[in-house]
C-alpha cells in the first residue's frame, strides 16, 4: 500500500517514480540535530550522567542493550559526525 501511495504521489509530481535520482535530493532523508550554545532546555546527551540515565532506563526494557556515544558516518562525501 505504501509503495502504491508513493508511486501515485511521484507520478503526479515527476511522471515516473523510477526517474527519481537520490542525488537530486541531498537533504531529503537526512535527519539533522543542531546543538546551539544558547539551548538551555535540553540536556547534554553526551554527558556521562545522561548516558547513565538512558542505560538505567534501557535496563528495564531491554537489559542486553546499551546506549553509547558513537561516531557515525554522514551519508554523503565521507564526512563523519558524532551522535548518541
Amino acid at each position: 500500500m505504501l509503495e502504491s501511495k508513493l508511486r501515485s504521489h511521484f507520478t503526479v509530481k515527476i511522471n515516473d517514480i523510477d526517474d527519481i535520482n537520490i542525488d537530486d535530493y541531498p537533504d531529503k532523508g537526512f535527519v539533522r540535530r543542531e546543538l546551539y550554545p544558547w539551548n538551555q532546555h535540553e540536556p547534554d546527551r553526551f554527558s556521562p550522567e545522561a548516558l547513565q540515565f538512558l542505560n538505567d532506563e534501557m535496563k528495564r526494557i531491554a537489559p542486553k542493550l546499551e546506549v553509547r556515544v558513537a561516531e557515525l558516518p554522514l551519508l554523503r562525501h565521507g564526512i563523519r559526525a558524532t551522535g548518541p
